[in-house]
């Protein structure tokens, strides 16, 4: 999945749910 924003807060705000949705589903 990529994901082209101009927007940094909201490529940084779907980075974090990312990162917390493959911590759960790897946890």
């Amino acid at each position: 999945l990529v994901v082209v924003t101009h927007n940094p807060e909201l490529a940084a705000a779907l980075d974090r749910r990312l990162v917390l949705a493959d911590g759960r589903l790897a946890g």
